[in-house]
């Protein structure tokens, strides 16, 4: 099934289940580049750009009943790997404004997001601040899997305590956006805990994991109880 298109300030972003991704075609064609020139500018700095999370390559089919034609590669690309994708080209006055828009473009989904998800956004940011901690200290210990993945597995370990399935959040009564709201604050708490008793970040998770789910199984399991 394919993501939704969030249309901002002219630049079609797709709403990924980790937040809004823009396909590198788009900031090709911005830029008058060969989509293929970027995405050879995404290998050539495939580190750099993993940094900001995992760069996500898909391919498109022709359209059916066309003759001829191949799959076209394109990537979805984060906010961060956007930006960076921009600053590679070289800084022209189109350059300039392609990263104006994707600037603007970001932001206004970013608030979007925010306004739907208000009740528990700064606890999701408390929250996530720390799982950056836990990021880093893994860095530190040697570990090389990208700061997304640690975001990405909190959210996920969250939605499975409370039953809730891809694209439910939307759904949520006040009170069981106050439960994730709450699942943030105990995130955030388990992570400082440990980390300051000098836990290691795999300690780090496993507390918030056993916190937000003792705390799941007193709430009760949110699927089956959403709202219209």
């Amino acid at each position: 099934m394919a993501n939704p298109i969030i249309q901002a300030v002219g630049l079609p972003l797709v709403l990924a289940k980790d937040g809004p991704r823009i396909d590198s075609r788009v900031i090709a064609a911005e830029l008058d580049i060969e989509n293929r020139a970027l995405l050879q500018n995404i290998e050539n700095h495939a580190t750099h750009f993993e940094a900001f999370g995992v760069v996500t390559f898909q391919m498109e089919k022709p359209p059916k009943g066309s003759k001829g034609g191949m799959p076209v590669r394109y990537a979805l690309l984060n906010e961060d790997q956007a930006y960076f994708a921009a600053t590679l080209s070289r800084n022209t006055g189109r350059a300039v404004n392609v990263k104006f828009r994707l600037v603007k473009a970001f932001g206004e989904a970013r608030r979007r997001q925010e306004a739907k998800d208000g009740q528990y956004l700064p606890f999701y940011h408390l929250a996530h601040d720390a799982i950056r901690q836990v990021a880093i200290s893994a860095a530190n210990h040697g570990s090389t899997v990208p700061e997304g993945i640690f975001h990405s597995n909190i959210e996920r370990m969250i939605n499975k305590a409370f039953g809730i399935e891809a694209g439910q959040r939307d759904h949520l009564s006040p009170a069981q956006r106050n439960a994730i709201s709450t699942a943030y604050q105990l995130v955030n708490a388990a992570i400082a805990d440990t980390l300051a008793d000098g836990g290691s970040h795999d300690l780090a998770y496993q507390e918030a994991k056993r916190r937000v789910q003792d705390f799941a199984r007193l709430f009760g399991p949110i699927a089956g109880r959403l709202t219209a």
